[in-house]
């Protein structure tokens, strides 16, 4: 099954009256390239580690914060600043209400109590799951992307059997007229050839111009392409890496030929070929 690298997840869970926040950006890329930006750093190696294990591939950009509820506990709070907060407030505006002081002073930066960000275990444990659960969140949504990728590749690899039949079709037409037009041209010189080495060099020439080991292979990598697609859920590079081989059996079909109508061919199934190493650059 196709996987796509591209995903997406905002996700909020309340842990002992502190709410934490998580989001997760995944675009493609070669290898794991993860950054992390979290108000605990001590968990920076673990998320790491549980990203790699879960989303495998791709450059992700891990994010999240931590913000105090309603239902906080006061000794979160550092309660001197707050008062040392108020008291310079009263100078700065006497006739200020209490109450308005003690807003303005709970939305100044530095409040929190040392250990606002210190975890038990328990609660550790919870946050990390939280964030596993984040994580297969994003692989869910790189999954439906996935299903879209693999229509398109279908597509895409439909239009290039079409025109290796077309190839075939055009192959088994195009030596024997080959043949008899040198024949033909060789007979305008009135030369004596000897009809032995005459029958040698012209089957050098025919094998040298023939394309059936080539299109043989065009078969079974397309096959294995649509293999792949179906029961790889990491194919991306097997798929990049068979885009090669089919390009170079391509190539050499098209260098071997100067039928307009099998260059014709060749042609479109590199056009497709294009489409299709685009895509893959964004499968995992």
């Amino acid at each position: 099954m196709i996987i796509s690298m591209t995903g997406f997840n905002y996700s909020t869970r309340i842990i002992d009256g502190i709410e934490y926040t998580s989001q997760i950006k995944t675009l493609n890329s070669k290898t794991f390239d993860f950054s992390v930006k979290s108000s605990n750093d001590n968990l920076d190696a673990k998320i790491r580690l549980l990203a790699k294990k879960v989303l495998k591939r791709g450059k992700i950009e891990f994010s999240f914060r931590a913000n105090l509820t309603k239902t906080f506990n006061k000794e979160l709070l550092d309660l001197k600043k707050i008062e040392l907060y108020i008291t310079q407030f009263k100078k700065i505006s006497p006739d200020s209400s209490k109450k308005d002081l003690l807003q303005l002073a709970i939305s100044m930066p530095g409040l929190h109590n040392k250990n606002f960000h210190k975890l038990t275990k328990k609660n550790e444990k919870e946050l990390m799951l939280f964030f596993e659960e984040s994580m297969i969140e994003v692989m869910n949504y790189r999954i439906k992307e996935g299903q879209k990728l693999e229509k398109e590749l279908k597509g895409y690899l439909k239009k290039i059997t079409t025109q290796i039949k077309k190839i075939k079709t055009n192959e088994k037409k195009r030596i024997k007229p080959k043949r008899d037009k040198i024949e033909k041209k060789l007979k305008t010189f009135n030369l004596k050839i000897d009809k032995s080495r005459m029958e040698q060099e012209m089957i050098f020439y025919l094998e040298k111009i023939d394309i059936t080991e080539e299109l043989v292979r065009l078969d079974y990598h397309c096959s294995y392409f649509l293999e792949l697609i179906k029961t790889e859920d990491q194919a991306g590079r097997k798929l990049n890496f068979l885009c090669q081989e089919i390009l170079r059996e391509v190539n050499t079909v098209g260098s071997k030929s100067a039928d307009f109508k099998l260059q014709k061919s060749v042609i479109l199934i590199k056009e497709e070929l294009e489409k299709i190493k685009e895509q893959i650059q964004n499968v995992l």
